[in-house]
């Protein structure tokens, strides 16, 4: 009998080993039964950092892993696109974007996306901002915005993202946060005054737009 092919699509064990069990448990488990029956958005776009330091810790290997695992379990009535940044090929542009629209999640448009989070590499800065604004602009049916980043911005101060966000969010379009880090794990509950600007940020955004926030 020949041997099998090991598809890098596939989900499979090897992705627990990768060292994503972490963000498996969190973007498989929890965040479907999150905050008293929280249900993923069926429009949803995921802003991935790729910046460099998820290189550190292995963060940009549980990253892929773990959304690899969420895209895997949802089906064609939910429609999704990824949009990772900075774009490290183009100083041009602050992200790259899978689609460019919401596609519906078929084994099709799940191997295409699995083939674009496999591809990703960390490097570079963090234009959270520039990659937020665009999100909420270039996408009409937007139920959700899922993002996740380890690092301060590097293209707007703290403040004027927020507010920046705050008035480009007319649709009240849902927006969650992930602190990807030890920093945000720890600093999950505190209280909010008491925790590093960088947290601070990703849980009043998530507060301000009635999304979830969770560190891991």
């Amino acid at each position: 009998m020949a041997k099998k092919e090991i598809n890098i699509f596939n989900i499979s064990f090897l992705d627990l080993l990768s060292g994503a069990l972490g963000a498996v448990i969190i973007l498989y488990i929890i965040i479907p039964q999150y905050s008293s029956g929280f249900v993923l958005g069926p429009r949803t776009v995921f802003l991935i950092d790729i910046s460099g330091s998820m290189g550190d810790n292995n963060k940009i290997t549980e990253v892929k892993s773990g959304l690899k695992m969420l895209l895997s379990t949802l089906d064609e009535t939910f429609s999704v696109d990824i949009i990772a940044f900075p774009n490290q090929h183009n100083s041009d542009s602050s992200y790259t974007v899978l689609w460019n629209k919401l596609q519906p999640m078929n084994d099709e448009n799940k191997l295409k996306s699995f083939k674009y989070i496999y591809e990703l590499e960390a490097n570079g800065g963090t234009p959270v901002n520039k990659t937020i604004l665009d999100a909420l602009e270039n996408y009409s049916e937007l139920s959700d915005i899922v993002l996740l980043c380890d690092g301060e911005p590097s293209d707007a101060e703290i403040p004027n993202i927020i507010s920046n966000v705050k008035n480009k969010n007319i649709k009240n379009i849902r927006i969650n946060t992930i602190g990807v880090g030890k920093e945000y794990l720890e600093n999950s509950t505190k209280p909010i005054g008491t925790v590093p600007e960088k947290v601070a940020f990703l849980r009043n955004l998530a507060e301000q737009h009635k999304g979830f926030f969770i560190g891991f």
